[in-house]
Order: structure tokens, then C-alpha cells, then sequence
């Protein structure tokens, strides 16, 4: 939850600092007291070029941007707003935007307040970890970073993500575009691909993946399809282009850890 919150707050502030050219950005956070809980309330706001009311709705959807038919200064806003949108459901938080043309913007987070849970100490190990030293020992020799995951990624927070939940357990790698994704397979090897199928312009993912199996060392490279295509009918497509697995978005680390997991070890099991 806290990567998660992290990472809409940077995209926040991140968008609030790309669109305002000149003029400021401010941020205020307060917690604000509700009749049998709290909320943390993030307000972002700034000065910049502003959204015109028409395109208020559509900046959230993860399929379309703001620059449709607006101009060039919105590309990719939509698509970082809809993921924080996504991760804010899972949060049960909501988000909120005021905004008017050449007049800057103003959005509103609110997140639960959550209490921080204090661990047993008669249960923590001179590792820092619960349990006994030698359990410790156990958890840190599984963090061994022993396979290389390619990210392939158009969306810079959508990666990010993926960094703070895969960090220390693999060695990941990152592109952000399909041609990227070819160029890496013809110089190094990854154990595993996540691909998202999305990729902006260019060659989308399915058209990547299948040009990257034309390389004879990533005929039995496992890909996992990383989209926000969510529906069956998606899936089974997918599946049948030559996908190994599929995962739609959002998904909590547990599930990025779980499929990783359960597809290196069938791909193992194989050979």
C-alpha cells in the first residue's frame, strides 16, 4: 500500500511540474478527521497550462490521452492518471480534479488512514526478520537476485511499480517500446519478459514478443502478457498469440511475485 501511495503522489507532482512552464506548485497535505475514521488528503496544485472541462472525464481513462486532438503538451497524462486512479481503488481512496484552460489545476487525493502495525518483538531475530537467525539467513539467500527479468513498458510509473516490487529479488531490466524490447534480445538474455501489449507508438507488444521468439536462444524464453486488456476474450487472444501467462492491471506485488514465480518454475520443470 505504501508503494502504491508513493507512486501516485510522484505521478501527482510529476505531471504538476511538467505542465507549468512558469509559475509555481503546491502541495499540502492534511489529515482530515471523519465520524469513525481518518483520511490523509493530498491537494496538488498548479499554476500551468490547465485542462478544459471536456476533457476531465477522458484524462482518467487508460486508453485515450488528453493530447487527442488538444495538442502535444498532454501526451501520456491520461495514462499515469488512470493507473493512479486504478491503484486509488485498490486503496479505497478516491481522487478528485478542478481545472480550467491557461488557469492550472488542482487535484485532490484522499487515502484511509491506516495504523502502522508494531511487530512481536519476542519475535524478532538478530536479522531483523521474525522467526529464528537461520530463518532470516533463509528469506536473504531467496532474495538472491539469480534471473533477469526485461521489463518491457511504455508507461515510466507503471515501471516504476514494477522496480519497488521486484527490487532484490531479480535483476530487472527496463525499455519502453517494442523495437527497444527487440534490440535488447539480439545483445543479452532474459530469463523472462513482461510485456505490456500497449506500447504507444510503434509495434505494440504481441508483434514484439513474436519477433523476439524469432531469436533462437528466446524460443523457450517464458512472456508474460502485463495489460490492462482485462477481459476473457483479451486473455484468450493472448494466450493464443504465443503468451505464456497473462496479467492484467492493476495487480498487487503479491500477484507480479506469485506469476513470476509460477511461470519460471513451470518453464524449469519443463527442461
Amino acid at each position: 500500500n505504501q508503494s502504491f501511495a508513493i507512486l501516485i503522489i510522484t505521478n501527482l507532482i510529476d505531471n504538476a511540474i511538467k505542465f507549468t512552464r512558469e509559475g509555481s506548485v503546491e502541495i499540502i497535505l492534511i489529515k482530515e478527521q471523519l465520524e469513525n475514521s481518518e483520511q490523509a488528503v493530498l491537494t496538488v496544485r498548479d499554476s500551468g497550462i490547465g485542462i478544459p472541462s471536456a476533457f476531465h472525464d477522458q484524462i482518467f481513462d487508460e486508453f485515450r490521452q488528453v493530447s487527442e486532438g488538444f495538442g502535444r503538451y498532454y501526451e501520456g497524462l491520461g495514462i499515469g492518471l488512470a493507473l493512479s486512479k486504478k491503484l486509488l481503488t485498490r486503496l479505497q481512496g478516491e481522487i478528485s480534479l478542478e481545472s480550467e484552460e491557461g488557469k492550472g489545476s488542482q487535484f485532490t487525493v484522499r487515502f484511509p488512514v491506516c495504523p502502522i502495525p508494531v511487530p512481536d518483538q519476542e519475535h524478532i531475530s538478530e536479522t531483523g526478520v521474525a522467526g529464528t537467525p537461520e530463518a532470516g539467513k533463509e528469506i536473504l539467500r531467496s532474495k538472491i537476485q539469480t534471473h533477469t527479468i526485461l521489463s518491457v513498458e511504455d508507461n515510466e510509473y507503471n515501471q516504476e511499480l514494477i522496480g519497488m516490487f521486484l527490487k532484490g529479488a531479480y535483476h530487472l531490466e527496463m525499455v519502453y517500446d517494442g523495437e527497444s524490447a527487440i534490440r535488447f534480445a539480439k545483445e543479452k538474455q532474459a530469463d523472462l519478459i513482461l510485456m505490456d501489449i500497449n506500447l504507444g507508438a510503434g509495434i505494440d507488444g504481441v508483434n514484439a514478443m513474436q519477433k523476439i521468439r524469432e531469436t533462437e536462444r528466446y524460443q523457450t524464453v517464458p512472456f508474460i502478457a502485463v495489460t490492462g486488456y482485462t477481459s476473457n476474450a483479451d486473455k484468450q487472444h493472448l494466450l493464443s498469440a504465443g503468451f505464456d501467462e497473462f496479467l492484467p492491471k492493476p495487480f498487487t506485488k503479491q500477484q507480479l511475485e506469485s506469476m513470476i514465480k509460477q511461470t519460471i518454475s513451470l518453464i524449469e520443470h519443463k527442461q
